[in-house]
């Protein structure tokens, strides 16, 4: 694993994490993941996290493990509530094409998110990443420069090898 995770294209860990729809036991799910992150803090390489009906179990696990690299949630598309705990917990943030659905919670959700704490993304869909840009600064009433340059800020603090790419 050293010899991947020493490459200079390699930005993360992940996607892993916990889903709860699947039949494999939580419990080696939790022992696989706890190995995945400690692979992912001896590289110092942050952790992109998958999350399905288990961000409770993962609260828990990072206030148990206290990981030292960035943990970045992907796809967010959980409640306002939930991603006020994983902001307090020290989680990064990221957003799909969820939060362009009409009457989603998702918005009040990407409204609590400090943009700080933010990233976007587009995998989930043919969305052009312009266009999420756009609808995202305007439900956090900012402008989209704002948004850009504080994201890739973000990229730039949270992903130490994002430099290779610029």
């Amino acid at each position: 694993m050293s010899k991947a995770t020493e490459h200079p294209l390699v930005l993360a860990i992940g996607e892993i994490g916990l889903d709860k729809s699947i039949e494999a036991p939580l419990e080696d799910q939790l022992r696989i993941f706890e190995k995945q992150v400690e692979i992912a803090e001896s590289a110092n390489l942050p952790v992109v996290l998958h999350v399905v009906r288990a961000f409770n179990e993962m609260l828990g696990f990072m206030k148990a493990q206290q990981p030292v690299v960035p943990i970045i949630i992907h796809g967010y598309n959980g409640s306002p509530e939930m991603v006020e705990e994983l902001v307090k917990a020290g989680f990064q943030i990221s957003f799909g094409q969820a939060i362009t659905r009409e009457h989603s919670k998702i918005i009040e959700s990407l409204q609590k998110v400090p943009v700080e704490m933010m990233f976007l993304e587009t995998d989930e869909g043919d969305m052009d990443i312009r266009e999420l840009y756009q609808f995202a600064a305007e439900q956090k009433g900012i402008s989209e420069d704002h948004l850009r340059v504080q994201i890739f800020e973000n990229a730039r603090t949270h992903l130490s090898r994002f430099s290779n790419f610029i």
